[in-house]
């Protein structure tokens, strides 16, 4: 496996720290709307953003890929990771 250099395009450690700042807003939300969870909020919220962390760990040049394929055609990365890789990061999480 490769691992993220300091000089790519994201890191894991970036990564890592929008997962979790991801299901921490999402599990804050929860708090304040009824019948909610926050832990499944947390979850909801982490689960996607774990994909990405495991698209970006697995398939790191798939995923180079689709950061560039996504700014020159102007498309969602979602979209662009699909064409690079058959998957999105929602369906990898």
């Amino acid at each position: 496996m490769v691992w993220l250099t300091d000089d790519a395009p994201i890191t894991l450690r970036e990564l890592w720290e929008h997962a979790i700042g991801c299901a921490a807003v999402a599990a804050r939300i929860a708090t304040q709307v009824d019948h909610v969870s926050p832990h499944q909020a947390f979850a909801a919220g982490f689960s996607p953003r774990y994909g990405k962390t495991a698209t970006v760990s697995l398939l790191e040049r798939g995923f180079y890929t689709a950061i560039t394929v996504a700014t020159a055609k102007r498309i969602p990365l979602s979209e662009a990771e699909t064409l690079a890789v058959g998957m999105d990061h929602v369906d990898s999480g």
